[in-house]
């Protein structure tokens, strides 16, 4: 059975800013705790490459395929541990528009497989600190691009 981790915030910057921000993977490290790195190209059937930091120092790198690349609504990628039969994810950003400047940043994850189990503890624990830390440093970001371009005041 599958389970899902979702958070979401709202940011004071239009859907676009905030897409700017999320898909321009050679920034990650400048501001992603989570993300460290991420590379490949932005579309759909592309390969990524992902380097992954959890709040509690836990370091992983994984490859993903992008099933989704929807400008300023929503990307999407899927990848496994091992194998998919053993663990399968589903990870997904997407940014509904509140109002011109506002936008609702949803970011989850799926998983499946055998060993959703045996992790799912961890997985709320880690991956939930981890999603709430990213979804912090994009808001600031994309809210720091929109005072910049002058659509929103500071």
């Amino acid at each position: 059975m599958p389970r899902a981790l979702i958070s979401e915030n709202e940011i004071l910057a239009s859907p676009s800013q905030v897409w700017r921000v999320l898909t321009d993977f050679p920034f990650y490290p400048e501001w992603n705790p989570f993300i460290r790195e991420a590379e490949g190209e932005l579309r759909v059937g592309s390969r990524l490459r992902l380097s992954f930091t959890t709040p509690s120092g836990i370091a992983m790198k994984a490859s993903a395929t992008l099933v989704q690349v929807e400008q300023d609504y929503e990307l999407r990628w899927v990848g496994s541990l091992l194998a998919p039969i053993l663990m399968d994810v589903e990870h997904f950003f997407i940014m509904e528009p509140l109002s011109p400047h506002r936008t609702r940043f949803v970011h989850g994850e799926t998983f499946g497989g055998m060993l959703v189990p045996v992790f799912i503890r961890m997985l709320q624990g880690e991956v939930m600190g981890a999603y709430r830390a990213m979804n912090l440093a994009l808001k600031q970001r994309a809210e720091d691009l929109a005072v910049r371009e002058g659509l929103v005041r500071s």
